[in-house]
């Protein structure tokens, strides 16, 4: 981009140059002196008079500063940066609105410092960037006010979508009066902090699972708890996770359900995650294994399964999320054992977190 603007601006002064010689001859012939043609000869043997070339100096650096200007405009411009706070923005603008929205003075205070936190690293192009698509889009949408009234003093979603607009942008234009401190940097192609779109993360899980296990024609049941970290790349809205897992379960034994054996299950998920704006939807599948607490032979098997979850806003150093998530798994005859089908389910928390 920088070799394309400085051809352009060598382009302007070539063409500047021969405006300038031309110009400063066809006003000497007006005058109808002697000097006009002087001056014409003086242009055709390539001598530029004098006002001609005070012309084509003026009009030069005029070009050319309008071109660096725009150079320097062109460089500064941070899409990638209005994309990331725009991002942060929107959830923590969410989650105060999914609590119920009241008094506006009372939320604005209450989101004011995550959005600081947010806007104080992207650069000032980014934020201003982001300003005027939101007061873009607000005009699109409508004054809420307005449509309220038109609506017979009921709200709908095209009424919700232009409040949450007009709450996004004021938060933004509050947070971007607020100094920033010192020690913190702007990042240009800012991709915000309360996601983790477009980057590598850690994600820690874990959380209770009740199971139902089907073999030879009878169901047992059991409980345990449920370990498993796992490395992320997240695109956009999409985020693929794979790592370790380790599960164990006391269950009823299938040839005598008054005694109990304890079931672990190592497992190499893989999973891909959705986000919108706070929620998570998750699909995943993995490779299983299966051993006893009395016979540590193992046993191998498949998963599907799915999740959703519900994102709370970043604390100092990670994402928190809770939610449900449920599989099912085939294990494959083989180490004296006959096939197995496990249902499984419960609750689960985790952390997402950005090295």
């Amino acid at each position: 981009m920088q070799t394309v603007s400085f051809a352009f601006a060598q382009l302007i002064g070539t063409l500047v140059d021969f405006e300038g010689a031309a110009a400063g001859a066809a006003d000497s012939a007006g005058a109808g002196s002697a000097e006009a043609a002087v001056a014409c000869a003086g242009v055709a043997a390539g001598v530029v008079p004098p006002h001609a070339a005070r012309t084509r100096k003026t009009r030069r650096r005029g070009l050319i500063g309008v071109t660096k200007a725009y150079h320097r405009r062109l460089m500064d411009y941070d899409p990638a940066g209005a994309d990331g706070l725009r991002a942060d923005i929107e959830r923590i603008v969410s989650t105060e609105e999914a609590g119920g929205w009241f008094l506006d003075r009372s939320h604005y205070d209450s989101m004011h410092p995550a959005v600081v936190q947010s806007t104080c690293r992207a650069t000032a192009a980014a934020r201003q960037l982001l300003a005027d698509r939101l007061e873009s889009e607000m005009s699109v949408a409508g004054d809420p006010r307005a449509m309220y009234d038109a609506n017979g003093h009921q709200t709908n979603s095209a009424i919700d979508h232009a409040l949450h607009l007009e709450r996004m942008h004021t938060a933004l234009v509050r947070a971007n009066a607020e100094p920033c401190p010192f020690w913190i940097t702007q990042e240009a192609g800012f991709l915000g902090r309360q996601t983790d779109r477009r980057r590598l993360t850690i994600n820690a899980e874990t959380g209770g699972l009740i199971a139902f296990r089907w073999s030879n024609d009878k169901v047992t049941f059991g409980a345990g708890p449920s370990f498993r970290l796992l490395f992320a790349q997240a695109f956009d809205h999409v985020t693929f996770l794979v790592g370790p897992e380790l599960s164990g379960e006391a269950m009823l034994r299938a040839d005598d359900s008054s005694k109990v054996v304890i079931d672990y299950f190592p497992a190499i998920p893989v999973v891909v995650r959705i986000r919108y704006v706070n929620w998570i939807y998750s699909v995943e599948t993995g490779v299983m294994s299966l051993l006893e607490s009395d016979d540590t032979r193992l046993t191998f098997g498949v998963r599907a399964g799915f999740g959703i979850g519900f994102m709370t806003l970043r604390n100092r150093w990670f994402i928190p999320w809770a939610g449900i998530s449920a599989y099912q798994e085939h294990y494959f005859p083989g180490a004296g054992r006959s096939a197995q089908e496990f249902f499984r389910g419960g609750f689960r928390v985790g952390i997402i977190y950005d090295p």
